[in-house]
């Protein structure tokens, strides 16, 4: 379920922070058979007819998708008490930042960079905490992207809903 999901999502952002010593992290058990597993949870469930990723796979899709080779470390001046990481691509061009809100409210948070941002596309991830994806619902935890608007090289203020995955892709 999503809240299984969330705290993936917490521990995926341990595992980026300490990089250094973490080489390798798999999800397991991958695929289920729907009505012929062994054992759960499975990362991805089929039949004959369909397929769906759980709320997991999702969340693994967007840490995978949004990884760099430099982790930057992140200061907190405000009151967000969630879970955080940040990396650097290797060519420094680009920053991904990681927002776990493991609290039922919505937390607004303003997030300051020490260069000028280009531009910023937003991923989020965010449903009720028993939520699933079924067969006849594969896209009921789904992630949704959208670009922010920037004011002069800034971000803008923030909402991260309760129970929530955000991940910042940010060309600097």
């Amino acid at each position: 379920n999503w809240y299984a999901a969330l705290c993936e999502a917490a521990f995926l952002t341990g595992l980026e922070r300490n990089a250094d010593h973490v080489v390798m992290a798999c999800y397991a058990p991958l695929f289920g058979r729907t009505s012929h597993q062994q054992w759960q949870p499975n990362l991805i469930w089929f039949d004959n007819d369909s397929v769906y990723g759980t709320p997991s796979y999702y969340v693994q899709q967007l840490f995978s998708n949004h990884v760099g080779t430099c982790f930057v470390e992140t200061l907190s001046e405000g009151t967000f008490t969630g879970i955080y990481s940040s990396t650097l691509s290797e060519d420094g061009s680009r920053l991904y930042v990681k927002l776990v809100n493991l609290s039922g409210q919505t937390t607004s948070i303003k997030l300051k960079t020490d260069r000028p941002v280009e531009s910023c596309v937003l991923y989020e991830l965010s449903a009720e905490i028993d939520a699933v994806n079924s067969h006849a619902s594969p896209n009921n935890v789904s992630p949704s992207a959208r670009t922010l608007p920037l004011l002069s090289s800034e971000l803008p203020e923030l909402h991260l809903p309760g129970y929530s995955v955000t991940v910042l892709d940010l060309t600097l």
